[in-house]
């Protein structure tokens, strides 16, 4: 009976990996169109950032 139960563990564990995508399931290849559009966001953040940061000490050195 005991073998029986480890068994049936085992085979649990076996399906749950089986079903499972793995470690680097979010890797992705992405479009050259994609990665420009990544870049673009990157600098509109930066951008955003610099104005914001500027408007602040602007407002505190007024």
């Amino acid at each position: 009976m005991p073998k029986d139960k480890n068994i049936k563990k085992r085979q649990k564990r076996q399906e749950k990996k089986k079903n499972s995508k793995g470690h680097n399931s979010l890797k992705k290849e992405f479009s050259e169109e994609e990665k420009q559009a990544g870049k673009f966001h990157i600098y509109v953040l930066i951008g955003l950032t610099v104005i914001v940061s500027g408007f602040i000490i602007y407002s505190y050195t007024k």
